[in-house]
């Protein structure tokens, strides 16, 4: 059995990019990661993953397209994506959105790093290369679908 632990607001498990990571798959054989992040105006591609996520939006709004249906999340929404679903978020605003986000069972941390990382690694204003991006999604248990929600004709 894991040790229980008490986090104080600004405490964490681990800091990956911008995400403070309270539950750490890596401490509990990989069952689950809790994490919040402050997420600037974008976001991911559309994906999905061989793992369940859900994102509880804290502060801000998201856009949330879950199998070809987008709806806005406003702060204290919650939007699920099972195992498979094919689903993408996005910041529309430039005022950064706080969300809390789930998955069971953890694989979403080890994307974050390596996806992080790839990004870190770019110039201001470069384009993330999506064969790239893809390649890095498919390491993890997920596969890219299309493009980003605001890179899209009417984003």
């Amino acid at each position: 059995m894991a040790d229980g632990y008490v986090l104080g607001p600004d405490e964490a498990r681990r800091r990956l990019g911008p995400f403070r990571v309270l539950v750490d798959g890596a401490e509990q054989d990989q069952q689950l990661a809790l994490y919040t992040g402050v997420l600037p105006r974008g976001g991911p591609p559309l994906h999905s993953h061989a793992f369940d996520e859900g994102v509880l939006v804290l502060e801000g709004r998201l856009l949330v397209e879950l199998e070809d249906v987008v709806h806005e999340v406003a702060a204290g929404g919650f939007a699920w994506f099972p195992a498979g679903a094919r689903h993408v978020f996005a910041n529309p605003d430039d005022t950064p959105v706080t969300a809390l986000g789930i998955a069971r069972p953890d694989g979403i941390l080890p994307l974050f790093a390596e996806r992080g990382d790839y990004l870190a690694g770019l110039g201001d204003g470069a384009v993330p290369d999506p064969e790239r991006m893809a390649a890095i999604y498919a390491a993890h248990a997920s596969e890219v679908h299309g493009p980003p929600l605001l890179d899209r004709p009417g984003g």
